[in-house]
């Protein structure tokens, strides 16, 4: 994605402001799925490098956004259903039960997105992450993997390499817990030119 992006950023320079880049990640970038943890690290990698590219292009003109897809029905997201299934038995119908619509998505509703992004009118909008995954992930974010979408709560024990894409194997009967939140805890930073 860098090679490529320099290797552009020459012509998007000399066109001048008004110029857009979007990149396409995935939802796995925001709910990581065991079987395809080097997916969404890449994913969420694709995200921050948007964000921080955008920062840079900004003064120039240039905006930057990422749309992150849930399901849709492309080549490339069968072969991510099908690392689900050899992992963990999982068909197509179990990873999508979840999605408001009731449907895996279509590959046109992510060029709608793309085409919203490019142009003019979206001129204020950089550094920004747009899902595009019909509700999914709303959904289903409060939840520990595996509960619900995939047809029910699963527990992910070790096997020898090559059973699966992460070299894991489920287990069917471990109950979901909501995910409790993280927090960072701050401290206060003196300001030096304060008398306290």
């Amino acid at each position: 994605m860098h090679t490529c992006t320099n290797a552009l950023l020459p012509a998007l320079r000399e066109a001048g402001a008004g110029s857009a880049i979007v990149n396409i990640s995935s939802g796995s970038a925001i709910l990581p799925g065991p079987p395809m943890a080097h997916h969404a690290a890449a994913k969420a990698a694709l995200d921050n490098y948007g964000k921080a590219l955008a920062a840079g292009l900004a003064p120039a003109g240039i905006r930057v956004t990422v749309i992150m897809p849930g399901n849709v029905l492309t080549p490339g997201a069968d072969e991510v259903r099908q690392s689900f299934d050899d992992a963990m038995g999982v068909e197509l119908a179990a990873v999508t039960a979840d999605i408001p619509p009731g449907r895996p998505g279509d590959p046109r509703g992510i060029a709608e997105a793309v085409a919203h992004l490019v142009p003019d009118r979206a001129q204020w909008i950089t550094g920004a992450s747009l899902n595009v995954e019909g509700g999914e992930l709303p959904a289903i974010q409060g939840l520990s993997f595996g509960s619900g979408r995939l047809g029910g709560a699963v527990r992910l024990r070790p096997t020898r390499a090559g059973s699966g894409a992460c070299g894991c194997k489920a287990e069917e009967g471990a109950r979901a817990e909501p995910r409790q939140p993280t927090t960072t805890p701050h401290r206060r930073v003196p300001d030096p030119a304060s008398p306290e």
